[in-house]
């Protein structure tokens, strides 16, 4: 990293550098002369003006052809009709973009630290899987309120069919995401990862241009901007290559209080649904996004939010089960939502509130209750149902084998290590002051924490 500083600043900003253990030393100043001027061993090795690196180099240009979708739309493959209900809400969340992925998070200690503020699963099974990050920022002293929240978004098979729509969802699924989970759609930033096949022809061009077209328009929409990210154009594997893939990353930093977790929290509360229309070209209705994120953010504000989830690539099937399994309770969809259940709507929220929340959030246009949560651990659609459990063994399946959710038994006789020596009483008048030693090395995790919490301890 190069970092220019005025001479005054210095002398601070190398004892910052050595108090992080990081080698800082002077390598040029700035002048007035417009010119560049390098030494090597008392010999000027380069003299060049400034005037020349302003060109930025030689100019570089490409031909791009953008292609319009030829294929079915993407949102044109949901089913409008809810008959075989169980069979199509199984299917819906068995796909390996839906399916669960516990096994392979839980191989990564997400205990580390102690600033966590929701874990990668809620609720009391810990099944309802968060739809991003969020922690409190790390402080050496006292206490803070704030917490960070992270979020991406990205669907593949949009993507494929239209890198121009799939850029522009991958935006607003980040931030709706960050929204269900108490953050502010104002205050938000993006990073973006892009990663696309070998370009080699102007269609090959094409790809990555639409996506970023899709991207600043969402950027241009929300009144948010990228801020650095990565690109990489070698997707490309023989003959096969990675679909055009745009994925946003969203941060923001939110009141812990105003934090919400996503799983269902009891029955008899009402789901309701904020569609997001979208407009002659499937592309998202923005203003209405917009107006949808606002209302969350103050109903969240008011304490009147139990839950919310973003309705992902999976629709409503996997953003209700998710929801479900975290505590087991079940959901019974009002008769009037069928066309709803199985159509993509992506970025759309399902908030869960109680009765007394319900009647101002019904005044509002594309908002409706389309269910009411249960004991009975049962999804039911007008007569018909499928079991949590059903649910649940189906949603596991697919990666079970690869990233098992539980530990082969092992064999042999397990030995049971019985301590049953007890201290014996010492003074509490002796006055020693024992002292702690926190050895710190490459690659170690919870320093801090461990020195906070002894601190406490001993005050």
């Amino acid at each position: 990293m190069a970092c220019v500083i005025a001479p005054a600043d210095v002398d601070a900003f190398m004892k910052y550098c050595d108090e992080e253990n990081l080698e800082c030393t002077i390598v040029a100043d700035v002048t007035d002369t417009n010119r560049l001027i390098m030494t090597w061993r008392g010999e000027t090795i380069v003299d060049i003006s400034r005037d020349f690196l302003n060109t930025n180099g030689a100019s570089q240009q490409q031909e791009a052809v953008v292609t319009a979708p030829t294929e079915k739309s993407y949102f044109r493959r949901g089913s409008a009709s809810a008959d075989n209900f169980k069979d199509q809400w199984l299917e819906a969340i068995s796909t390996l973009n839906t399916a669960s992925q516990q096994g392979l998070v839980e191989r990564f200690d997400s205990t580390v630290g102690a600033n966590t503020v929701l874990m990668p699963f809620g609720g009391k099974y810990q099944k309802t899987p968060t739809q991003g990050m969020v922690a409190k920022l790390p402080v050496l002293h006292g206490e803070t309120t704030t917490a960070s929240i992270m979020t991406h978004g990205f669907v593949p098979e949009l993507s494929a069919w239209s890198p121009y729509h799939g850029a522009q969802y991958a935006v607003l699924l980040s931030v709706a995401k960050l929204v269900a989970l108490g953050g502010r759609r104002q205050d938000a930033y993006l990073t973006l990862q892009e990663y696309f096949e070998r370009l080699h022809s102007k269609k090959s061009w094409g790809k990555p241009v639409a996506a970023l077209l899709g991207a600043y328009k969402a950027q241009k929409e929300l009144e948010i901007g990228a801020i650095g990210g990565k690109d990489s154009m070698s997707g490309t594997f023989m003959d096969l290559t990675v679909p055009p893939t745009l994925v946003s990353f969203a941060a923001v930093t939110a009141p812990v209080k105003n934090i919400v977790s996503q799983d269902l929290k009891g029955p008899d509360h009402r789901l309701v649904y904020f569609d997001v229309p979208r407009t002659y070209n499937d592309t998202p209705d923005w203003d209405h996004f917009k107006e949808n994120c606002d209302i969350l953010q103050e109903e969240i504000e008011k304490g009147r939010v139990y839950s919310a989830y973003v309705v992902d690539h999976g629709g409503i099937p996997e953003a209700v089960s998710k929801m479900a399994l975290g505590n087991k309770i079940g959901v019974k969809f009002d008769k009037y939502a069928e066309r709803a259940i199985f159509q993509p709507a992506i970025g759309s929220f399902i908030v869960e509130v109680d009765i007394t929340a319900v009647n101002h959030l019904l005044e509002l246009s594309d908002v409706r209750v389309i269910a009411v949560t249960q004991d009975k651990p049962v999804i039911e659609w007008n007569g018909q149902s499928v079991t949590l459990d059903e649910i649940e063994k189906a949603y596991e399946k697919p990666l079970s084998d690869i990233f098992p959710l539980e530990a082969k038994s092992g064999t042999g006789e397990a030995v049971a290590y019985i301590h049953d020596q007890h201290a014996k009483p010492r003074s509490t008048s002796l006055g020693a002051k024992p002292k702690v030693l926190i050895p710190v090395f490459p690659g170690t995790n919870c320093e801090f924490d461990s020195a906070r919490a002894l601190n406490e301890l001993v005050l």
